[in-house]
């Protein structure tokens, strides 16, 4: 479930109804309101062959926008490291199928 940060303290923003994800960062649809600029964190879950993945990773909100008549927020990665940013490219490849 994705948290968001607000001064410094973990907010829960609810269940993600969809996610559109890419190796810097995903599209999240959801009917709670997020700021452009908080912090969240999300933790994601991919199924397939028969494998259940789950993993977090942290991201900022960049932009908001409607989709489907639906909130939809643009969510950047935040990938301080390499290690950060290899991870998410395992995570775009497991999330494509790869």
């Amino acid at each position: 479930m994705p948290r968001a940060i607000s001064n410094g303290k973990p907010v829960c923003i609810g269940i993600l109804e969809e996610a559109n994800i890419s190796p810097g960062g995903c599209l999240i649809k959801t009917e709670s309101t997020i700021a452009p600029g908080t912090r969240i964190e999300i933790a994601l879950t991919i199924l397939g062959d028969g494998k259940r993945v789950q993993t977090e990773i942290t991201g900022m909100v960049v932009r908001e926008t409607r989709e489907d008549a639906r909130r939809a927020y643009g969510v950047e990665f935040v990938l301080e490291t390499v290690g950060e940013r290899q991870s998410a490219q395992w995570l775009y490849g497991q999330a494509m199928g790869c």
